[in-house]
């Protein structure tokens, strides 16, 4: 990316072309939908999710480290618009956390803002929210944006040789809240990623990380009431 060739020495692939096309609409074959590519070049090594099974433990924790201070520098990179959350080009943001393939997050003044939208998205179901997350929302109320991937996960960290080599995929990326990477990151599947994201952020909060989710699931349309407690998940980790 751009960005982090400009503002820090962190490596990342680089972004070469962005080709759209026509093909057939899946709703109506006389229509046509457009399909994107951007075409990247490619970062040294492989994705996490094809080596680690053959990392040590010394080199997992290496790479943790590495990743925490990869996202210290990331989150340096300053905001040059007049939104205090918008993507790396100033408008709405690709969240599928929070919105699925159905609209982009739209920009916001501040972190409250972004909250306040959450508040209306999840509309009836507030009242039993609000015990999850308004002591997220009020110890982030005031806190700045920082810039951040907003995909991490087994198939976007790449590594070479044992060591982290760089991030790969940031069409999610953009200026969002402090939490926004532990919360977004992708490790259903991995123990590894795990160890690797937990000491990446070492502020980490799994409680706070679960119950963001959970207000995700409710801002796609998904009933509270089916989605287990903190405890109750932690038990099926």
């Amino acid at each position: 990316m751009a960005l982090l060739r400009r503002h820090t020495k962190l490596q990342s692939s680089i972004a070469l072309d962005y080709v759209t096309c026509a093909k057939p609409s899946t709703k109506n074959f006389e229509e046509r939908d457009t399909v994107a590519y951007l075409l990247m070049t490619a970062a040294p090594g492989k994705p996490l999710m094809d080596v680690e099974q053959m990392l040590a433990p010394e080199q997992i924790t290496a790479i943790g480290l590495e990743l925490r201070q990869y996202l210290t520098d990331m989150h340096k990179i300053p905001n040059p618009f007049k939104y205090g959350l918008c993507s790396p080009t100033g408008g709405s943001l690709d969240a599928p956390l929070y919105t699925g393939d159905h609209f982009d997050l739209p920009t916001f003044e501040d972190i409250g803002s972004f909250h306040a939208w959450l508040r209306d998205r999840m509309g009836r179901h507030w009242p039993v929210m609000q015990p999850r997350v308004q002591s997220i929302f009020t110890k982030f109320e005031v806190a700045q944006p920082v810039f951040s991937h907003g995909d991490l996960s087994p198939d976007n960290i790449m590594i070479c040789d044992g060591r982290l080599s760089g991030l790969i995929d940031w069409e999610t990326a953009g200026w969002m809240p402090p939490y926004w990477d532990y919360v977004c990151a992708r490790w259903d599947h991995s123990e590894v990623f795990s160890s690797v994201i937990r000491l990446a952020v070492p502020e980490h909060n799994d409680r706070e990380r679960y119950n963001m989710r959970v207000s995700a699931g409710v801002c796609r349309g998904g009933d509270p009431k089916k989605f287990l407690s903190f405890e109750e998940a932690v038990e099926d980790w």
